[in-house]
């Protein structure tokens, strides 16, 4: 079953990634930016902690309403305002140093930007032809990946050059609305309703189309035990490495080769899964992850050497699986069936990034580093099972 709508300008295609790139990258600008503002006035740790606390809050909040507000205003109309909205609150977040203020700012922000997220997510996989939709889709998470790892390397480059880093995220995601603009062409707009209209009438139509609950709660674990491993790793390993032997210097490039293989990794797997099958494109992720952390957990008493590859397997592939996943749901889905899918399918891998670190922290101080690879390995273990029980109960992946 194609869900592709033939009049999707493929303008569209490449405008949201370009995007949402963007406005990760001034999103988290100014979150480190802010957090490491905060830490020097000797903030406490929980005083930091509530300004990202406050962006996910939104960006939850956001998944829950974007079918509504999609429906009733368009996809278009909803993206390009949310866009504009943030730049403009980015913008005043930027002119003071007020504590609560850069709560609400926060909160606000990603309360626009998880908007975008589930909308621009959903339409670029169902604009995508079937085909295609593995690159596509890949493409965007990538996107996703680059965007994280730009936000903290201009940080130290604003500073350098006597730029203030909020200004700066201000203008990038500025630049991202200026790139959101041509979606407010009548056509375009338009179509963004259109779109899920059309997408309502053909799930009405085609019997063996589940609903976005009947197709999204077997996937809603598998999402939080992929954003668990990923978030787990780029948030644990690093700090952990330095306990175990890594200079500083050491642990900080261990962050960053996580960072890469979020970013590198999501195309690849994407053109896989338009190869072979998004099915057997994510149990063979689940044996990768599985094969990487078993082969930690070997090594456990001395992983200097391990820790590098391992790190950029639990990085990539984990972040392959979300991508995966929402290859499979938009071979299923469309309209605001997919929005709604969309929208379950970031809460779940949001709230596997929040715990993560703290059940790996809680495993790593109550047992120590063998003990942490053995929790990855049992992740692994239970992801590849519960992908299999998913991809039994779905029609067509």
């Amino acid at each position: 079953m194609s869900l592709q709508t033939a009049a999707t300008p493929r303008s569209v295609l490449w405008t949201i990634p370009i995007m949402f790139c963007l406005f990760l990258a001034g999103e988290f600008l100014a979150l480190i930016h802010m957090g490491l503002t905060l830490a020097d006035r000797g903030m406490s740790g929980f005083g930091i902690g509530l300004v990202s606390s406050a962006l996910w809050g939104g960006i939850l909040l956001a998944c829950l309403k974007s079918a509504g507000w999609a429906a009733r205003w368009g996809t278009a109309a909803v993206m390009v305002g949310a866009a504009g909205l943030a730049t403009l609150i980015m913008a005043v977040t930027a002119l003071h140093g007020w504590y609560p203020g850069w709560i609400l700012g926060s909160f606000l922000i990603g309360l626009t930007n998880g908007a975008i997220w589930v909308l621009g997510e959903s339409w670029l996989t169902q604009a995508a032809s079937a085909e295609r939709r593995g690159m596509m889709v890949g493409l965007f998470e990538t996107s996703v990946g680059i965007g994280m790892l730009t936000g903290p390397l201009l940080l130290p480059l604003s500073l350098g050059a006597g730029m203030p880093p909020l200004g700066l995220a201000a203008s990038l995601m500025g630049t991202g609305f200026l790139v959101l603009l041509p979606l407010t062409d009548r056509r375009i707009r338009d179509l963004g309703r259109a779109e899920i209209a059309a997408g309502n009438d053909l799930s009405a139509r085609e019997s063996a189309t589940p609903s976005a609950a009947a197709t999204t709660l077997p996937l809603i674990l598998v999402a939080a035990l992929a954003g668990l491993l990923e978030s787990g790793s780029s948030a644990l390993l690093p700090p952990v490495s330095t306990r175990i032997g890594f200079s500083l210097a050491e642990a900080a490039t261990l962050g960053a080769v996580v960072g890469a293989g979020s970013a590198l990794l999501q195309t690849p797997f994407g053109l896989l899964a338009d190869r072979i099958g998004t099915g057997r494109t994510i149990l063979l992720a689940w044996v990768i992850l599985i094969l990487a952390t078993g082969f930690l957990a070997l090594h456990a008493g001395a992983p200097d050497l391990a820790l590098w590859p391992v790190a950029f397997a639990m990085g990539g592939v984990g972040g392959a699986v979300y991508t995966l996943i929402v290859i499979a749901i938009g071979h299923r889905l469309a309209g605001t069936e997919l929005i709604k899918a969309m929208g379950w399918l970031i809460i779940a891998y949001a709230l596997g990034s929040v715990s993560g670190p703290l059940i790996g922290g809680a495993i790593f101080d109550l047992a120590g580093f063998p003990a942490l690879t053995l929790g990855f390995c049992a992740a692994s273990l239970v992801g590849i099972a519960s992908a299999m029980m998913a991809l039994k109960r779905m029609v067509r992946v």
